[in-house]
């Protein structure tokens, strides 16, 4: 069964700005993480159960650039809360909400 996913404005900008800083760079990477993040979050939304990092925060990574997917899951309505984009040289610390 498919899990609800909710993502906040921030996630979205954080991902708006991961995908712009590649297209920048290179439109065809631009078009490639979007891609691996799409793709991150249908298996997300298929089966949310990855490894917990920060309490009952879970990551998903991405395969071929330095971003994770942070989300906490709710099993009893099914909802998975994403909470950020981030690229994995950040100070989590520093960057985290």
């Amino acid at each position: 069964m498919e899990w609800k996913l909710e993502i906040d404005d921030r996630t979205f900008t954080e991902i708006e700005d991961a995908t712009g800083y590649y297209f920048e760079k290179n439109p065809a990477l631009g078009d490639r993480i979007g891609s691996e993040i799409s793709k991150a979050l249908r298996a997300i939304g298929s089966n949310p159960f990855f490894a917990s990092r920060y309490g009952d925060t879970m990551c998903l990574p991405l395969r071929s650039f330095p971003y994770m997917i942070h989300f906490k899951i709710d099993k009893s309505t099914k909802i998975v809360s994403v909470l950020g984009c981030i690229h994995t040289s950040l100070n989590p610390d520093k960057s985290w909400r």
